[in-house]
């Protein structure tokens, strides 16, 4: 009987272990096809939430491409996830970054007005709501795409939030 429970522990472990690589895969697909096909793509390191509720500052670096103003932009997390919905208020601009001490360095930043975070619109959220949804999509974030490259996405698109 103790030999039975082992082995079955033993066996369902080793599927465990299938089902978590296999997901894995998925999301290393995602993730490569992100960076392969995107036309638009921006490494997200920090995020500056503004005076105005809904609008903040993304600072990064921008990998290539470029989208106008009012271009709807898609926030994914390391997984390639979609986590947040936003809109540009305006290109990506170098600036030099002077918070480094001695150290300076030239990085890419832009304004975005959100649209939605985790699935929930940012116009429905209290300011209390507001402050905890924008912390976790800062310290969540990676990548950003434009809208016109969901296709890149395994799920056609379609929000992988959990």
């Amino acid at each position: 009987m103790f030999q039975k429970l082992i082995d079955f522990h033993k066996k369902t472990m080793e599927r465990y272990q299938q089902g978590i690589e296999q997901e894995m895969e998925d999301w290393k697909k995602d993730v490569m096809r992100i960076h392969e096909k995107a036309a638009f793509l921006f490494y997200a390191d920090e995020l500056d939430p503004e005076r105005e509720p809904g609008i903040f500052l993304i600072r990064g670096e921008l990998v290539r491409g470029s989208l106008e103003p009012g271009a709807a932009i898609r926030i994914l997390d390391g997984q390639g996830g979609e986590i947040a919905s936003a809109l540009m208020l305006g290109s990506p601009e170098e600036k030099e970054d002077r918070r480094k001490g001695l150290l300076r360095r030239k990085r890419n930043e832009f304004r975005a007005r959100a649209i939605s975070i985790k699935g929930r619109a940012v116009s429905d959220m209290d300011a209390t709501l507001y402050g905890r949804s924008l912390r976790s999509l800062a310290m969540e974030m990676s990548l950003i795409i434009g809208e016109e490259d969901l296709s890149c996405l395994s799920g056609g698109g379609e929000s992988q939030e959990g």
